[in-house]
């Protein structure tokens, strides 16, 4: 099936509601829906658009493609989820160090808080 892909260019608010994209025209108040399973791609063209987080984890649960433009109407920002594209893996191999480092650290501060340990040892970051 072909995935749709929406651009708004106008000033709407993008929610979430039953696996559905509700966008509400902020003009009218009218309201549209459309199933997140359809969609392929978003862009976001006008600077008054407002989107809500879950329907920004349920796009990305789906492998939709958030794109931001800026104030000249040119493609800025690209949201992707991290699973689904082999491209983006390869271009964040730092995430897994990082992933470790970070629980490291956080593991660290609970001992301390716990009083197991004096001082606080972070681990290093490359």
């Amino acid at each position: 099936m072909i995935k749709q892909t929406l651009m708004f260019t106008s000033p709407v608010y993008l929610a979430l509601k039953d696996q559905q994209m509700v966008i509400t025209f902020k003009d009218n108040q009218d309201t549209v829906t459309r199933p997140i399973e359809d969609i392929g791609f978003v862009v976001i063209e006008h600077p008054q658009v407002s989107i809500s987080v879950p329907l920004l984890n349920e796009l990305a649960d789906n492998n939709v493609s958030v794109v931001f433009c800026d104030k000249k109407q040119m493609p800025k920002t690209m949201l992707m989820t991290l699973d689904g594209n082999t491209t983006q893996q390869e271009s964040y191999k730092y995430t897994r160090p990082l992933e470790n480092a970070l629980s490291l650290t956080t593991a660290s501060l609970l001992r301390m808080y716990k009083g197991e340990t004096d001082k606080l040892s972070l681990p290093m970051i490359t």
